[in-house]
């Protein structure tokens, strides 16, 4: 493992080179805050030091672009259940010539979407809420897949709202399984809905980045990661 200085900010980066690790830091000192996260330096050091030294580099998929927001999405939204279509389209626009926005600091294709997200977790866990209110015909003969890697990202709102219809009646059925009350899997479904609203807000940009960046490191390697400077000194 060799540690490397390159600049005088707060930037760390843990990358896999299959059994080898790499590692860099420059770290930050005790009481140093987190708003001295430079994400562009950041974004810069971490691609840099990807291309220059990761040893997948002549195995790097041809669409590059494309696996990064495929794996930063799945991140974000593992079981497809707020981004549409259009919106993950929208995202890929974005991140055209992404290699070149990694080299300059620029992360757009973040910002982009995390807007979307935000804006989508907002809506349907109001939608959500609504749902645990009503009565469900548990006669109707629907199914809805659990595959979520397989299954597609929802094409209108209609659709999306249709599995989270489905979603809450399939978990409101499965909790009669361990004998809970509907009002008690009612509540702890509505729990799992605050907490999804607590977690959006809570989030930071460090963190934001930090998960982006992941991406681009798994994309090189599924071993290959990437820690933020706060999510560094949970391991020291």
């Amino acid at each position: 493992m060799a540690a490397l200085v390159p600049t005088r900010k707060a930037i760390s980066v843990a990358v896999a080179l299959s059994a080898v690790a790499l590692f860099f830091s420059t770290g930050r000192g005790d009481g140093q805050e987190a708003a001295d996260f430079d994400e562009a330096e950041t974004c810069r050091a971490v691609f840099g030091t990807l291309e220059r030294t990761h040893i997948n580099l002549l195995m790097m998929p041809a669409d590059f672009e494309q696996s990064v927001v495929q794996l930063y999405l799945r991140k974000l939204d593992p079981r497809k259940m707020y981004f549409l279509r259009e919106d993950v389209a929208a995202i890929r626009h974005c991140a055209r010539g992404l290699q070149v926005q990694l080299r300059r600091g620029d992360l757009t294709v973040v910002n982009k979407s995390l807007e979307i997200y935000r804006n989508r977790v907002r809506q349907q866990t109001a939608e959500a809420r609504a749902m645990l209110k009503q009565e469900h015909d548990f006669t109707v003969d629907e199914s809805i897949s659990l595959n979520y890697r397989r299954r597609p990202y929802c094409l209108t709102e209609f659709e999306l709202n249709e599995r989270w219809r489905k979603t809450i009646k399939y978990e409101l059925l499965a909790g009669r399984l361990p004998d809970e009350t509907r009002e008690q899997t009612i509540a702890r479904l509505q729990k799992r809905t605050d907490r999804a609203i607590a977690n959006l807000e809570a989030a930071d940009r460090e963190g934001d980045v930090e998960l982006f960046l992941q991406a681009v490191a798994q994309t090189y390697d599924p071993h290959s990661s990437y820690l933020s400077p706060t999510t560094l000194d949970h391991f020291r």
